[in-house]
């Protein structure tokens, strides 16, 4: 018993001794521990400030938008002058009805202003276009919008270019059916699968499709690795398609890009309201605004080069090295398919605007500024938003223009561009005739 009693007492001896010997370093570890949490809040301080939503940016977001003497247009952080010495003005616009508190919902609110109707739609005998609905037969005519774009404004175009074109696709097809999607907040590959899906589940037999801008990178996705069984029967019009991404999509140039799209809808005139009433102008604002309010205090100017991969879209045509999905696709391409066809263009300010009128001498000033702006961010010819390169170029040893002229046709220096490629007659008749195996 004794003996019993004296080891407790050792062991608890023992035990003192060595929560005396750890105490020190208990305090230590609290004090670290303490450090780590310090951190840990100044980190989760910093990340808030720049994530969408935080408290910074809760209030409403203001810019700058700037008209330079020369008539080209640009979004801008607000400076305190209204007007420059150089003739400069500025007008501030505030952006109050971003959706949601992050990035991704708030392109989601910008796509659906620009596209209202998503899914397919069928063109009926009095032009209008209603939601598709049931099955349908036969053989189709699919038209596929692009960036900040919708179908409406596609056959708007059409309607101006030349007023018996729709007439004479529903007589050839029939139907005429269009498909639209977010162009911004999604990455082209995903509204691809989207395509896939409602055709699959809607339409039977074959279907020929007049793309514009991204719409022709979203067939490519849709019939050359979704489904390429479609390949040997479609007829697909591109036009103005980035087959090989576009420089005003890269990375460094995001900024450049807006000043260009921008001064597009202001200079070039090409900033016609679509159906939502939300012109290429307000689009450029609403896409300037929501990056504001994601960085925050940061600059705009700071930030817009780097944000390009948070507009899935606009990533997605990206003509950059990193761009890893467009990279596969153009890899697995070994041939031109026999139904393509494009209609491509090389954007430059049109010779003899100087005997024009004094409003119209003042667009032309912007447009060669903003040729200059365009010269900084494409290397080589373009329609003022794709490459020109870009436009026949299925990968580095593919090209649908070699060997075989006729199935491109070519806007050369003068004032068709990217944004009116359908409001030309000739545009129409050269989709009508290659629809029709010409």
């Amino acid at each position: 018993m004794v003996q019993g009693r004296m080891f407790k007492e050792e062991l608890e001896e023992r035990l003192r001794k060595l929560t005396d010997a750890l105490a020190p370093l208990g305090a230590k570890l609290e004090s670290f521990g303490d450090r780590v949490e310090s951190l840990g809040d100044r980190v989760e301080a910093k990340l808030g400030s720049l994530r969408p939503g935080s408290r910074e940016r809760d209030d409403d977001v203001e810019l700058h938008l700037v008209t330079h003497p020369d008539g080209t247009v640009e979004f801008d952080e607000p400076r305190d002058v209204t007007h420059e010495d150089d003739g400069t003005t500025r007008t501030s616009v505030r952006f109050t009805d971003l959706p949601g508190n992050t990035i991704q919902e708030a392109l989601r609110g910008l796509d659906h202003k620009l596209t209202p109707d998503q899914g397919l739609r069928v063109l009926q005998p009095d032009g209008t276009l209603l939601p598709a609905t049931g099955r349908f037969a036969g053989k189709t005519l699919l038209v596929v919008h692009g960036t900040f774009s919708n179908s409406d404004n596609v056959l708007a175009g059409m309607e101006r270019g030349d007023p018996d074109f729709l007439r004479w696709a529903r007589q050839h097809y029939d139907q005429v059916l269009t498909f639209d999607y977010a162009s911004l907040s999604t990455r082209t590959v995903a509204n691809a699968m989207a395509l896939r899906r409602v055709i699959t589940a809607q339409v039977e037999g074959d279907v020929d499709l007049v793309c514009h801008s991204q719409g022709g990178l979203l067939a490519r996705y849709w019939l050359e690795l979704l489904e390429p069984n479609r390949l040997g029967s479609a007829r697909v019009i591109l036009v103005g398609a980035p087959l090989a991404g576009t420089s005003l999509a890269s990375p460094a140039n995001l900024r450049n890009a807006l000043r260009i799209l921008a001064s597009a809808a202001t200079v070039v005139g090409v900033g016609a309201s679509v159906a939502s009433g939300l012109s290429l102008l307000a689009a450029c604002g609403g896409l300037a605004g929501i990056l504001k309010k994601m960085v925050g205090k940061k600059t705009l100017a700071s930030v817009l080069d780097a944000a390009v991969g948070l507009v899935p879209g606009v990533d997605s045509m990206s003509r950059a090295s990193t761009n890893a999905e467009l990279d596969e696709l153009r890899r697995g391409t070994t041939g031109v398919p026999p139904g393509y066809f494009v209609i491509s263009g090389d954007f430059e300010p049109p010779e003899g605007w100087t005997e024009r009128s004094v409003k119209q001498l003042g667009k032309q000033a912007g447009v060669r500024a903003m040729d200059g702006v365009l010269d900084r961010v494409f290397p080589g010819t373009n329609d003022l938003i794709v490459d020109t390169p870009s436009h026949t170029e299925l990968s580095d040893a593919c090209d649908i223009g070699h060997g075989d002229p006729g199935r491109v046709f070519r806007f050369t220096g003068g004032e068709v561009h990217h944004r009116n490629y359908f409001s030309q007659k000739s545009t129409l008749a050269f989709i009508a005739s290659r629809l029709q195996g010409g």
